[in-house]
């Protein structure tokens, strides 16, 4: 950016300018580190839980004081900015902003912001830089601390900065809420499926109990793609935990495809029979070939509907019953034979189609919900990238000057 396309008063400077930036320690090894620890030690998969977030309190382990002062671990202030800089996680672009005094594991870069530069304004900036452009491809992606400290960022005087950040928070909240509201849908299904059937575990309402394969095809034939031919392809990633939304929506090419695959329809319900995804459960729309790893299950349609069977095989109980049911060391999953032995209850028919009808309009809802979502994150770009151009506080310093 040319300093003569900035506003008056904006100054273009290095991030090593206006933060120190620095790496994170390696984690200590020993359990005693870890023990009674009251110190949040953070690591890559923290920033993996939330994405992006600017107030990081929660993370999976704490040191103590012995792991500080033998592993020489340094403690970085609230307000530090977080990113990846090494592994493969460097690509996905996840930052954060501390919320309280931490340690940082290596694999992290932590910029602590100058008296000239709101944590919160560098940490925005950061989120607009896609880390692929300045990552090096070796084994495995790396940003260099140097590399950081020489990039160029827009400096607006901090007045200007309050007002940026303001309006970016507020389209942070505007978009949670979003995301919330999408949330909820799962919930109320599942509180009405509790409502209209009883909880599956104790059965209280005293439906008929069915062996799952007497009412439900398990359609785990294989067959190897044909190279020339393009598939609608789904792995266990492809598929959300909890909510079983397909989050994919290309084809692949059989050539590519190296393996025996199962095939399913818009008859099926996809099990994710692997430990822990045993919560990945979809219900698709549309025709293709699967992992093996996900199970393609046909109800009966005499006797059991598509979405009361997904709603069955998201619930607790359920998930808790396949684990216990799991086998295997390194990754332990249900085998199919002990599935097909599960007793299911069976609710009459009419009350599953009812339920069916309630789940079709809220998955609607649900639809015109996630395009609004859509259309809400296309606006919150713009917004970052006219943040740092000026023209998102252009009317704001308008007014200043009256």
């Amino acid at each position: 950016m040319e300093l003569e396309s900035l506003p008056e008063g904006w100054e273009i400077r290095s991030l090593g300018e206006v933060a120190e930036i620095k790496a994170g320690n390696p984690a200590p090894q020993k359990e005693k580190y870890f023990e009674n620890g009251n110190i949040p030690f953070v690591r890559v998969q923290d920033l993996g839980r939330y994405g992006k977030t600017s107030f990081l309190t929660e993370v999976k382990d704490k040191v103590n004081s012995v792991a500080i002062t033998e592993c020489k671990l340094k403690i970085f202030p609230e307000g530090t900015v977080l990113l990846p800089k090494s592994g493969m996680s460097t690509l996905l672009n996840h930052r954060a902003i501390l919320a309280k005094n931490a340690c940082v594991v290596s694999h992290l870069a932590a910029i602590i912001p100058q008296k000239n530069a709101l944590s919160e304004y560098l940490y925005y900036f950061l989120c607009t830089l896609d880390s692929s452009r300045i990552a090096q491809r070796t084994t495995l992606p790396s940003i260099k601390l140097k590399t950081l400290s020489n990039l160029e960022i827009p400096i607006p005087p901090l007045e200007e900065q309050k007002k940026i950040v303001e309006i970016l928070q507020f389209a942070d909240y505007l978009k949670e809420r979003r995301r919330e509201a999408i949330k909820l849908i799962d919930k109320i299904v599942m509180s009405l499926f509790y409502d209209m059937f009883g909880d599956p575990a104790t059965n209280p309402k005293g439906w008929e109990i069915e062996r799952l394969d007497k009412i439900c095809n398990f359609d785990t034939y294989q067959i190897l793609p044909d190279a020339r031919r393009e598939y609608f392809y789904l792995g266990l990633e492809d598929i959300e935990s909890n909510t079983g939304k397909i989050i994919k929506n290309t084809k692949t090419l059989g050539s590519k495809i190296l393996s025996n695959k199962h095939n399913f329809d818009n008859s099926h319900v996809l099990y994710g029979k692997l430990r822990p995804y045993l919560n990945k459960v979809a219900m698709p729309m549309q025709e293709g070939i699967c992992s093996t790893d996900i199970i393609p299950l046909k109800p009966d349609e005499n006797y059991l509907m598509r979405e009361f069977l997904v709603y069955y095989l998201r619930d607790k109980n359920f998930i808790k019953w396949a684990a216990e049911h799991s086998t295997g060391t390194k990754m332990p999953r249900i085998q199919t034979s002990t599935l097909k032995k599960h007793q299911i209850p069976l609710p009459p028919l009419d009350l599953q189609q009812e339920f069916a009808e309630i789940v079709s309009k809220l998955e609607d809802k649900r639809k015109k919900m996630e395009e609004a979502e859509e259309k809400l994150e296309m606006l919150y770009q713009i917004l970052l990238r006219q943040a740092f151009t000026g023209k998102l506080t252009e009317e704001w310093r308008w007014h200043q000057k009256f």
